[in-house]
């Protein structure tokens, strides 16, 4: 088989992988009430919730670094599928996106995420720090 073919291959696994995830991701309560609480906040507190989280003793050290790869993937020139093919270029890094959410979401303990946030948001507005 052309090598061209099996990277066709990898990239179609690689989409129903994230698919998947992006749709489990909405279908479950935990992350979509984390996700509308982040939504109400700015730019700046999101970055301040995701750093105390990223700082806590009891998220996996996994969880710290996927971020930084889904930063490095995103930044890097060469993608599973070409951006240069129009849509399923550009189809390919949101699907990294929910995929890295998804892993976020299952990998850092709730209580590590309600307890960040939480000092936030408070009673429908967001905390002033």
């Amino acid at each position: 088989m052309p090598w061209w073919l099996w990277l066709l291959l990898v990239a179609l696994a690689f989409l129903l992988a994230a698919t998947a995830a992006a749709l489990q991701l909405r279908g479950d309560p935990f992350a979509r009430a984390t996700l509308a609480a982040l939504r109400r906040l700015s730019w700046r507190q999101r970055f301040e919730v995701a750093r105390a989280i990223a700082r806590d003793r009891r998220v996996p050290r996994l969880a710290r670094w996927l971020p930084l790869a889904l930063a490095v993937y995103l930044a890097f020139p060469i993608d599973l599928i070409p951006d240069v093919i129009p849509l399923l270029g550009q189809l390919d890094d949101v699907l990294a996106v929910a995929l890295v959410l998804w892993l976020l979401i299952r990998l850092v303990p709730h209580e590590v995420i309600e307890e960040h946030l939480s000092s936030f948001v408070g009673d429908g507005q967001t905390a002033n720090r």
